[in-house]
């Protein structure tokens, strides 16, 4: 967990493109709302697996990953999904999801925002503890409709630094800070799921 998230940080320290430093940047306002795909032009998902291992049927787990300048996202089922897509198999083998969203707008080259829960949801249609909820509305012709929503009252900044004491961990020349929020968000997907 600890690596997505790095790798997301990094990822999204590439991505970034604006010149403007926000370090005044307010995070209370209205929701945070964008749709990934839709349902009639569906967003084609990444089947993710580990090094040497070959996904099939026959491995304890399928996962998929998606990743844009706004939003990273890793799910992952039973294996019993695999060649068995449906609504009821869907979520039949549903173990959990992680995500992470950034706010591109507010970045540069040296400072980037992005919220990620701590703990993935592992359950559908429930609010975690963190406030944040995963729901499958729906899964028709090969399209996986769903929505990832949720409150959150911090997010998180990093900062590259030439400063000596910023690190992250054993990472040098990385800070973090968790910035105050008021954020309810609502991310519609749209995936193409095979």
């Amino acid at each position: 967990m600890k690596k997505l998230l790095l790798l997301c940080v990094l990822t999204f320290l590439t991505l970034s493109c604006s010149n403007d430093d926000h370090d005044s940047t307010d995070f209370r306002y209205e929701p945070y709302n964008f749709s990934i795909g839709s349902l009639n032009d569906c967003t084609a998902l990444e089947l993710t697996c580990p090094v040497g291992v070959t996904c099939d049927e026959n491995y304890y787990y399928r996962a998929y990953s998606y990743m844009d300048e706004r939003l990273q996202i890793y799910i992952s089922f039973d294996a019993d999904i695999v060649n068995n897509f449906s609504e009821e198999s869907i979520r039949k083998n549903f173990r959990y999801i992680d995500f992470v969203f950034r706010f591109p707008e507010y970045s540069n080259e040296t400072v980037s925002y992005h919220y990620s829960p701590l703990d993935p949801i592992k359950k559908l249609d429930e609010t975690s503890e963190e406030g944040a909820n995963f729901r499958i509305n729906s899964f028709e012709n090969g399209v996986l409709n769903a929505t990832i929503s949720g409150y959150t009252n911090s997010i998180s900044k990093i900062i590259i630094s030439d400063d000596p004491d910023c690190s992250i961990g054993d990472v040098r020349g990385m800070c973090a800070e968790n910035i105050e929020a008021d954020i309810n968000y609502s991310i519609d997907l749209s995936f193409c799921l095979e």
